[in-house]
């Protein structure tokens, strides 16, 4: 650890005053400024060693890529303090194209598959909440997508939408939580540093515990030329559950289920009368 240090700062308001009024020589006066975290601040975080890792994949170049490298480099050492609530939105703020995302693919309400602004970035969610589902902190409040979608574990997933839809969990522990970030072209991975506490954490697989098969639908418009058809495809739909166990020393162990059901999205072809 680097310790911290006093700085010095400037009155830039004095400063600006003597060269407005034209003055050649200016003096300045510095004063310290004290670390808004000190050594004792880290020391007292406890962060020890790595509790937990994830790491999600996705093909390469899409716009979308952008949005979880520049969503990565926001919470790139960020610190979660011991009983603090973690918002992903809070964290990462609003995804605009002057905070450096770009519009990609994302799913919007209905079911509907559209182009926006941060387009992507519920990977980040996906990856970050199976980091903390892994380190055994606290889920607060988390959603799956209504579609599925198989770069993610079935069912142990989370989608976000600024400002109303979000990824909250609690840092539960007495130790500091320190997140770090590191991707490819390919991949998205965070790890959690922390100390373990002699927390142990066991997990069920995703069970799927119900099918619903898509249906098909054929749909007449005039948008396409008499005679020619588009096709769309569905997705099945399904539910799953999972659980998770926490072992703390000197505690009963905290057992957690989760369960969530897919939609299904019927295959549509469209036949064109125009």
């Amino acid at each position: 650890m680097i310790p911290s240090t006093t700085g010095r700062t400037i009155d830039l308001a004095e400063v600006s005053q003597g060269i407005l009024s034209g003055q050649r020589v200016v003096p300045a006066s510095f004063t310290e400024k004290q670390p808004e975290h000190d050594t004792a601040w880290a020391e007292k975080l406890n962060i020890t060693e790595r509790i937990s890792t994830f790491t999600t994949e996705h093909p390469c170049c899409a716009s979308r890529v952008s949005n979880i490298h520049r969503a990565a480099d926001i919470l790139q050492n960020q610190i979660i303090e011991p009983g603090e609530v973690f918002s992903l939105n809070e964290r990462l703020g609003p995804r605009t194209v002057e905070r450096g995302f770009v519009e990609a693919g994302a799913i919007a309400e209905g079911n509907k598959f559209v182009d926006d602004v941060g387009g992507g970035v519920s990977q980040i969610a996906t990856t970050l909440y199976n980091t903390m589902f892994f380190a055994g902190l606290e889920d607060v409040s988390h959603t799956p997508h209504s579609l599925y979608i198989s770069r993610y574990p079935m069912g142990r997933e989370a989608t976000v939408n600024y400002p109303n839809l979000d990824l909250q969990f609690r840092n539960d522990s007495n130790s500091g939580v320190l997140i770090r970030a590191a991707y490819t072209d390919t991949s998205i991975t965070f790890a959690f540093y922390s100390s373990s506490e002699g927390r142990v954490v066991t997990s069920t697989e995703p069970t799927v515990t119900a099918r619903y098969p898509a249906g098909a639908e054929t749909i007449k418009t005039p948008f396409l030329p008499k005679g020619t058809t588009k096709s769309e495809d569905g997705y099945d739909g399904f539910s799953v559950v999972y659980s998770r166990t926490v072992e703390r020393p000197g505690q009963e162990p905290a057992r957690r289920e989760w369960t969530w059901r897919y939609d299904t999205l019927d295959a549509k072809t469209y036949v064109g009368t125009g």
